[in-house]
């Protein structure tokens, strides 16, 4: 009979037992285990520095043989471009940055519209002019690919229009004024190139043209991903 009650009682105590954790485990609420995000598939964001120098139509060829010469970073661009500037023969120089996501676009438009004069003809009230505007100006236009932490590919897209004036005359008034036709001059560059992450390149370089006036020109990129 002890027997009996012991065992009813052992079986009891074993099923009650059993009920409790399985209610416990119930009514526990799952563990949300913390993740730490992929530093490897996190987007990436890169940055661009562009530098376009015009140079004197008559710069000496050695002068420009070495400013195209390989680049190591953005500081060497900077030192580069100071030495250009002490020697004298920068006539104008440029500098645009700009920053978009990993295999997007950007694009920076900076322009204006100009009067040119296409014709002149004399009436009994005066002197008339034809002027049309001109579309003007710099659009700066990139995509970047991060390839792997040493190398950026980057599309690139440079335009650049200006008027000049030139000793052109499309019509001598009776008091001898002449008046003068503008000329447009136009630069552009749209090539893919691999640049080192933090480094910079020689986008390219180009003679000038003292016959015409046409400047030689120096493009400089430096890219990097911003952390």
């Amino acid at each position: 009979m002890r027997q009996a009650v012991s065992l009813s009682i052992a079986l009891l105590y074993c099923f009650a037992t059993s009920s409790l954790a399985q209610d416990a485990e119930e009514s526990t609420p799952p563990v949300e285990v913390a993740t730490q995000p992929d530093s490897a598939n996190s987007t990436k964001i890169v940055q661009f520095e562009l530098w376009v120098l015009r140079l004197s139509p008559d710069t000496d060829v050695d002068v420009l043989d070495k400013a195209g010469r390989p680049l190591k970073d953005r500081k060497a661009v900077q030192s580069r471009v100071r030495d250009l500037e002490q020697k004298g023969v920068v006539a104008q120089s440029q500098y645009m940055m700009a920053s978009a996501l990993d295999n997007h676009q950007f694009i920076l438009q900076l322009g204006s519209r100009e009067p040119r004069v296409h014709g002149v003809r004399q009436t009994q009230f005066g002197r008339a002019s034809t002027v049309q505007f001109e579309n003007v100006g710099v659009i700066f236009e990139g995509k970047a690919k991060v390839e792997s932490h040493s190398l950026i590919l980057s599309q690139l897209r440079y335009e650049d229009s200006y008027l000049e004036p030139t000793d052109v005359a499309i019509f001598e008034g009776k008091d001898g004024k002449e008046t003068d036709i503008a000329r447009m001059r136009t630069l552009t560059q749209n090539s893919t190139i691999g640049c080192p992450n933090g480094g910079a390149v020689v986008v390219m370089a180009s003679s000038g043209d003292s016959s015409t006036g046409q400047p030689a020109t120096l493009m400089f990129l430096a890219c990097r991903v911003l952390e």
